[in-house]
């Protein structure tokens, strides 16, 4: 089997924030040395706290809800609420909390 380099692997995982220690440009690529060669990724801390978050920040109940609610077009949506919420977290962003 042989596998090909992607090209522009390494301009697209430096863009993602990835970055090769080995100085190797083929991030990904299969060797077909004799020589090994490795890649050392350090992964952000956004990737970081996505990979611990749990299942319990998604509640499925009111997902349940909301699809019954838009099939059955009786899905109702505060608009005034939810522009208030923004012009709290616009509030808040700007005093620095």
């Amino acid at each position: 089997m042989n596998i090909k380099p992607t090209p522009g692997a390494a301009s697209l995982a430096g863009a993602y924030g990835v970055a090769s220690k080995s100085g190797d440009e083929r991030i990904g690529a299969a060797s077909s040395g004799a020589t090994e060669q490795s890649t050392t990724v350090s992964l952000s801390r956004a990737s970081t706290l996505a990979e611990s978050s749990s299942e319990s920040d998604v509640r499925m109940d009111r997902v349940v809800a909301m699809r019954e609610a838009i099939a059955n077009g009786t899905l109702v949506i505060d608009t005034e609420r939810i522009a208030e919420g923004l012009i709290q977290d616009a509030r808040n962003l700007l005093a620095g909390k």
